[in-house]
């Protein structure tokens, strides 16, 4: 896999492939509650991953990715300025 890959490109890929995508070349930012699930943000190049783990069954259930928004005021203001590309 290449060093680089866009949102639109990620979106495309195999699940697999997004798996090695995050875990080769993403970078952990910070893990969050939501529910039953630990929900694990990534920056991975220019954009955002969510991964949503349910620790009862041991298994990712989803995956969100993402370039801006909302979604990035449910995590620690320790971020912020980490987050402003």
């Amino acid at each position: 896999m290449s060093l680089k890959v866009t949102l639109k490109e990620f979106s495309t890929l195999p699940r697999e492939k997004q798996f090695d995508a995050i875990f080769t070349i993403g970078d952990y930012l910070e893990t969050r509650a939501q529910d039953n699930n630990q929900v694990i943000l990534y920056a991975v190049d220019r954009f955002f991953v969510e991964l949503y783990f349910d620790s009862k069954i041991n298994k990712i259930q989803k995956i969100k990715a993402f370039e801006k928004g909302k979604i990035l005021n449910k995590y620690s203001q320790n971020l912020t300025g980490i987050l402003k590309f």
